[in-house]
């Protein structure tokens, strides 16, 4: 499994650091991760919306100049709900405001070592799972089903219908390209 990471802060040292203990952490945990470091929140906003490629967690700092974490995660919700969102920050007072955005962790400042390793464990076990179901959400509510539930999926313009073994129906909306992403050979 390849974890693909977007780590964004205004500080370089620090970035230089995380990205140092996050490989270690990898090899550790007999993964592979490719990491890519931005120190201004507008450029991973610009490659949200232009890159192809999604990324499975995004390491925000909250407070960065021009552009906020916050402000980061709320538009990638915008075009992505797929990916996991860590803020952190070495302002408690935002603990709270975090969760507008479906939050996966919060990290406060200073970061440790174990701090980062329990946040990656954490996250690898999430994909591991979600990469053996059909993950989606419909009228705000998220549902995850099994692969080995799904008997097939109906495609209806934007509407996509999901048969299960035990004859439930479940909706949602997604594009085929959604669609595929989330299924593996099998």
């Amino acid at each position: 499994m390849i974890i693909n990471i977007v780590v964004c802060d205004d500080d370089q040292d620090f970035l230089d650091n995380i990205q140092k203990e996050l490989f270690h952490l990898a090899n550790t945990l007999n993964i592979a991760i490719e990491t890519y470091l931005y120190t201004d929140g507008n450029k991973v906003v610009d490659l949200i919306y232009n890159d192809k490629e999604d990324f499975d967690i995004l390491f925000l700092d909250i407070d960065m100049p021009d552009i906020s974490g916050l402000e980061v995660a709320k538009k990638l919700r915008e075009k992505n709900v797929d990916s996991l969102i860590i803020f952190m920050t070495s302002h408690s007072q935002y603990v709270f405001d975090v969760f507008e955005t479906v939050t996966f962790d919060f990290i406060q400042k200073p970061l440790t070592f174990e701090k980062i390793k329990n946040t990656l464990e954490k996250t690898k076990n999430y994909l591991e799972i979600k990469r053996r179901s059909f993950v989606f959400s419909y009228k705000k509510n998220n549902y995850n089903i099994a692969f080995s539930d799904i008997c097939y999926l109906e495609k209806d313009g934007r509407k996509v219908w999901i048969y299960t073994i035990d004859d439930k129906k479940y909706q949602c909306n997604m594009t085929l390209k959604e669609i595929w992403s989330q299924l593996d050979d099998e």
